[in-house]
């Protein structure tokens, strides 16, 4: 993907994380609001929560540096957890009713089946992630005024994988 960085022009890049954040805002507007699902769907008091949480993350990555203000959604998501549960809004019933320790079967949901069109939409899927990463190598060194070589975006690419959640592990 690096070698092709020469064929993306920034209206390339610029589009397509902009088509990604359009996406995610309805994905973060239904959760603001609670969830689909969720009988309170809408309710103030979660609007409120969810304006509160983005508050305090704003407050922490303006007033503080450093570390404290690179885990600044951590830290919102820590916040958000301790006001929720303050509020009555949060149900540990289920944690406390799970056992202390389970078995895993192997292919308990049966063999692993393979899908072309599943492979052919993953691998779209994909196509796009990496446009969409190799957009923000080329953004934030455009911020940080170091412009991204392709030795650059190479070892982007290999951490990118290695601290994804999904990713392959070494």
């Amino acid at each position: 993907m690096a070698r092709l960085l020469r064929f993306y022009a920034p209206v390339v890049i610029g589009t397509e994380i902009l088509v990604v954040g359009l996406c995610l805002m309805g994905v973060s507007a239904n959760w603001a609001a609670g969830g689909i699902g969720n009988p309170d769907f809408g309710s103030p008091q979660l609007i409120g929560m969810s304006f509160l949480v983005l508050a305090f993350i704003l407050v922490v990555t303006k007033y503080f540096s450093g570390y404290l203000r690179n885990i600044a959604v951590l830290l919102g998501i820590v916040f958000g957890m301790a006001v929720a549960t303050s509020m009555g809004a949060v149900d540990f019933s289920s944690v406390h009713n799970a056992a202390w320790f389970g078995l895993v079967l192997p292919f308990h949901f049966g063999m692993p089946k393979f899908d072309f069109w599943a492979i052919a939409a993953m691998s779209i899927v994909m196509l796009v992630t990496f446009i969409e990463a190799t957009g923000m190598f080329v953004a934030v060194g455009e911020m940080v005024g170091k412009p991204v070589d392709e030795k650059a975006m190479v070892n982007g690419f290999r951490e990118y994988a290695r601290s994804s959640p999904n990713g392959p592990r070494p």
